[in-house]
């Protein structure tokens, strides 16, 4: 999360954000088997996720000019709470940033089979960065599951 504070363009460049979320589903994935899929451990390990993910979006929130773009106010800053932020260059980066938490959020909400929020979470990421392949995988995968 640090690299993200120190120079967000830089870890948005190199997507760092997708290394990120591989960490975090390698953790998810290793505790699943090690618990032998005890249901508890699980979803325990997904809130555990879901703080870092929140975490980092309100790191680089408060950090950061980064527009909210509509996302929910649990995951931005208002201005009048932070201090001087720095601004970003590139909208870009800000689009794909929060498309990604969304994206990831989304994720985390259909495993603990929060659909309708995970929805929620994915449609506005496909609205955000719709060049995004996975984010319209798995709104496909959620069209599923209903």
């Amino acid at each position: 999360m640090r690299l993200f504070v120190a120079d967000f363009e830089a870890s948005m460049s190199k997507r760092f954000d997708i290394k990120f979320w591989s960490k975090l589903k390698n953790l998810m994935d290793e505790m699943r088997k090690a618990t032998e899929n005890d249901r508890l451990v699980d979803v325990n390990t997904q809130n555990l996720a879901v703080g870092f993910l929140t975490d980092l979006s309100l790191l680089c929130h408060y950090h950061y000019e980064i527009p909210e773009f509509g996302m929910p106010r649990h995951l931005t800053w208002t201005p009048t709470v932070c201090h001087t932020r720095k601004r970003v260059e590139s909208v870009k980066n800000c689009r794909v940033f929060a498309a990604y938490i969304m994206l990831r959020m989304g994720d985390l909400m259909r495993y603990k089979n929060y659909l309708d929020i995970a929805k929620t979470y994915y449609e506005l990421s496909a609205r955000l960065n719709p060049a995004d392949g996975a984010t319209w995988n798995q709104l496909g995968v959620s069209a599923t599951l209903r």
